[in-house]
């Protein structure tokens, strides 16, 4: 069974997505799992691209609880993400 094209399958492969600065949004508020993975990289992605982040460790999960707090600190340290819970987000 034929899979289609290399162009078929970039095609569908590629996203396009408007970034988050082009829509006028300077601050975003990440949460979902897993902290020390994909909520770690989402942060450094936002940070590359000069948005404001805030976590509440509270909306977050992790595999590794010390993975996580390292994480976590990181984040806050290296990134200046801050590190809230969610009932104090502000938007």
């Amino acid at each position: 069974m034929s899979k289609g094209s290399d162009e078929e399958r970039q095609k569908t492969l590629t996203t396009s997505v408007t970034p988050s600065s082009q829509l006028g949004a300077g601050h975003i508020v990440l949460s979902g799992q897993v902290t020390e993975q994909c909520v770690l990289y989402s942060a450094l992605d936002a940070h590359i691209r000069c948005l404001r982040v805030a976590i509440p460790k509270d909306a977050v999960a992790h595999i590794h609880n010390d993975l996580a707090d390292a994480a976590l600190r990181m984040m806050e340290r290296n990134m200046g993400v801050t590190i809230t819970t969610a009932n104090r987000v502000a938007f």
